[in-house]
């Protein structure tokens, strides 16, 4: 990740921490050094009277997140906790993937959720929902490469791909 400054900043996790906050090309990002998907809490106070304004962010592993904070005030990583994992998903027959994993489940600031394709081509996406009363449905979604989609619940209140495939 070359050309990111960071100005260290102290947190309550010690010398040894997974996620750090910087700046690139004049943004703010958060960068997690860590294997594990991290969810950072940070706040964003503004020069003036306004109060701090919290976010809370998920970095996956060995990856940057650019904030949405732009223009002047001071950011502060307020927590860091490693995600909970998914149960692992079951697997595909023989021949129905390209090995890679583009597809991932992100959540939204207002609580949503979307499926964001990491991958530079087209992803065909098979999303399972469950719930109360073992409620389970599945739907596919065909997704541009290097975009995003909404999930809705449809009455569910978990989530998780089960497949991830290249398009036809």
């Amino acid at each position: 990740m070359a050309g990111i400054f960071f100005a260290c900043r102290p947190t309550t996790a010690g010398a040894e921490q997974c996620v750090m906050a910087g700046k690139h090309n004049e943004r703010e990002v958060l960068v997690n050094r860590c294997e594990t998907c991290q969810i950072v809490t940070l706040t964003h106070k503004r020069p003036g009277p306004d109060p701090a304004v919290t976010r809370k962010y998920t970095v996956p592993g060995k990856s940057s997140t650019d904030l949405s904070f732009r223009g002047p005030g001071l950011t502060r990583i307020q927590s860091v906790a490693p995600c909970v994992a998914p149960p692992p998903p079951s697997q595909p027959a023989d021949g129905e993937t390209d090995g890679k994993k583009c597809a991932r489940l992100q959540r939204r600031i207002d609580g949503g959720l979307v499926i964001v394709n990491s991958c530079n081509a087209c992803r065909e996406v098979i999303a399972e929902r469950t719930g109360p009363g073992k409620f389970a449905e599945k739907e596919t979604y065909t997704i541009a490469g290097k975009a995003y989609i909404p999930l809705s619940t449809k009455g569910g209140n978990e989530a998780d791909i089960i497949s991830d495939k290249a398009c036809r």
